[in-house]
């Protein structure tokens, strides 16, 4: 019985030249024929008939890889397998297999195990939404001082004077301001989202050591994210007594 799995995949990836390297062994035992295609950034496409070819490209900038494709077929061409990987926003992993039923598990399972190898660290930044996660860092810590509040750990309720126009007026465009800093910082993050936290790295050749230097960056990106949200809330409840 033929059975076959076609599946587009959302996920981010580091393809190294070792995993290049442990899938291929993989795949070898399966396929006698494997092809390498990449599509580069000067909009040419290059094809290797075997992985020393393709790992010899240096993967300068200007020609940096944005796509991987790797096509196979069994002996008796009874298997068939293609698995496209592109730095695209969403369905950025492709997977096509074809063959005999236990075939097909068999390499959806080593697909599989590729997959959750090559998923970075920073996956779920390079699929989030900013704009969301900025409003949270505002409003996290606001829902955090109204539970204070609640509780009656804080007392809000002095013996003041009334306020006057003056002042009600620039406690609203008080609020308007920090009301519009969330989008703007989000704005600012979701410029930077695709550049620092990629859905496809080809770390090959000197791709390699521009992945190792953009690591820095997205290091500097989280902990400067982790401060913000700290100071928020630091701030926040200072301003409340």
């Amino acid at each position: 019985m033929k059975t076959s799995r076609e599946e587009r995949l959302t996920q981010a990836f580091v393809l190294t030249e070792s995993d290049l390297k442990k899938l291929h062994d993989h795949l070898s035992k399966w396929f006698t024929s494997l092809s390498f295609r990449i599509t580069c950034k000067d909009n040419l496409n290059r094809e290797f008939l075997t992985l020393d070819e393709l790992l010899r490209f240096e993967n300068p900038p200007k020609r940096s890889i944005l796509s991987l494709r790797i096509k196979g077929n069994s002996r008796d061409q009874s298997v068939s397998l293609s698995a496209t990987f592109t730095d695209d926003a969403s369905r950025n992993i492709n997977i096509s297999i074809e063959g005999d039923e236990v075939d097909v598990v068999s390499q959806s399972d080593l697909f599989e195990e590729t997959l959750a190898g090559i998923k970075p660290w920073y996956s779920p930044l390079a699929r989030a939404n900013f704009y969301v996660i900025m409003y949270a860092i505002v409003l996290i810590p606001a829902v955090i001082v109204m539970f204070i509040i609640g509780f009656g750990m804080i007392n809000v309720v002095e013996d003041s004077p009334s306020l006057s126009m003056t002042t009600v007026i620039y406690k609203i465009i008080e609020g308007m301001f920090f009301g519009l800093l969330p989008p703007f910082f989000g704005f600012l993050l979701h410029k930077i989202q695709r550049p620092i936290f990629p859905m496809g790295v080809f770390a090959l050749g000197q791709g390699a050591k521009r992945d190792r230097d953009k690591e820095t960056m997205r290091t500097a990106v989280v902990l400067g994210f982790v401060i913000s949200l700290l100071s928020s809330i630091v701030v926040t409840l200072l301003f409340t007594h």
